[in-house]
């Protein structure tokens, strides 16, 4: 039985930043997928400690197993458990810590925003990409004061990884851009942009991501997945060509 076992819907939001910290370090867990259907909402809820997803199976030393809750503590148990990263004040660690909690509130300010009514209209899309901007420029500014090797270091050989918790929602966040608007990304900022890029090349993240766990985006059909974002996608780029 493997150690761990990760378990939220077929969909990235709030686990794939768990799931890329656990495939970097080469763990040995199960990614178990719920379906959203009436099962979860009749009695797969009433399951969980806080009746939400994700959470995280440990077993533990005795055979016993503890599910753990809540998206932030199960980044950090895994952080902890797998991340060999250089020893942290107090400070390096909270700086490093807020670039998680950011990326964490932009990405569920992109989901309430994907469902929104007026999601593929270009006006709306427009002011998305205004906030986006706005907000890589802050997080870029915010970087400039965090040692970098207290986010990540070169890929690791073996088990562990030297990626924390902290890269890989940042990572999400630039994954859902680039996504959301093609080329933005690096036609904002370039040394983000190269973030974005170091972390998708590493070798089991690279892996992950060429096999497609990484591509589902929400929880109805593909086709209206890709119907929807292309939607978007086209509103968005129809009022860049107007607007030049």
């Amino acid at each position: 039985m493997p150690p761990l076992t990760l378990r939220y819907f077929d969909i990235r939001a709030r686990a794939e930043p768990l799931r890329i910290l656990l495939v970097d370090a080469g763990a040995d867990f199960v990614d178990e997928r719920v379906p959203f259907d009436d099962a979860w909402t009749n009695n797969g809820k009433l399951e969980q400690p806080f009746s939400q997803l994700p959470t995280l199976d440990i077993v533990q030393d005795d055979g016993t197993v503890f599910r753990l809750p809540e998206t932030i503590a199960i980044t950090d148990y895994i952080e902890e458990t797998y991340c060999n990263i250089p020893a942290r004040s107090p400070l390096n660690k909270a700086k490093a810590n807020a670039v998680r909690d950011a990326s964490l509130a932009f990405i569920d300010q992109h989901w309430e925003f994907f469902w929104a009514d007026n999601f593929p209209k270009a006006d709306a899309m427009q002011r998305r990409e205004a906030r986006t901007v706005k907000w890589l420029s802050k997080m870029s500014a915010y970087l400039s004061g965090v040692p970098r090797q207290y986010l990540y270091g070169e890929p690791a050989d073996g088990k562990g990884t030297n990626l924390t918790g902290a890269a890989t929602w940042l990572f999400e966040a630039l994954e859902i851009i680039e996504g959301q608007f093609p080329g933005l990304l690096a036609e904002s900022d370039p040394e983000l942009a190269a973030i974005h890029k170091a972390i998708a090349a590493r070798p089991r993240i690279a892996a992950y991501l060429a096999a497609g766990k990484g591509t589902k985006q929400i929880t109805l059909s593909d086709i209206e997945t890709e119907e929807r974002k292309a939607a978007g996608r086209e509103a968005w780029l129809k009022a860049r060509k107007t607007a030049a």
